[in-house]
């Protein structure tokens, strides 16, 4: 009887771990692609007002804003290491980064703020 009750409970616990991991790399996930935001507004106004290009910026990386981050490369996913997905125009002018949430599959993306 009482390893039953600790097996429920230690089944219980693990649950409720598991979607506290997922809740946490999902807040990393926000948090990185707004860090992402940030250097490509900082490479915008750095560069006479253009953001990375196709030939500078191609998914899944974007090398060009590499340097306005510590260690020199830009936030990969938590969970995959996998870069997360920029789209640029070959103009400069506009860009998307898309990250896929762990809980409820929703996808969150932060575009060019001009």
């Amino acid at each position: 009887m009482v390893i039953g009750i600790i097996g429920v409970l230690l089944g219980f616990v693990t649950v409720g771990f598991s979607s506290a991991q997922k809740q946490g790399r999902d807040s990393r996930r926000r948090q990185d692609i707004t860090s992402i935001q940030n250097a490509m507004e900082q490479y915008y106004a750095a560069n006479n007002f253009v953001y990375p290009t196709t030939s500078n910026c191609t998914s899944p990386t974007c090398a060009a804003i590499a340097t306005y981050f510590t260690g020199g490369s830009v936030p990969r996913d938590p969970l995959s290491s996998q870069s997360y997905a920029f789209t640029v125009n070959a103009a400069g002018s506009s860009y998307t980064v898309t990250a896929t949430l762990e809980k409820g599959g929703t996808t969150v993306s932060v575009s060019n703020l001009q």
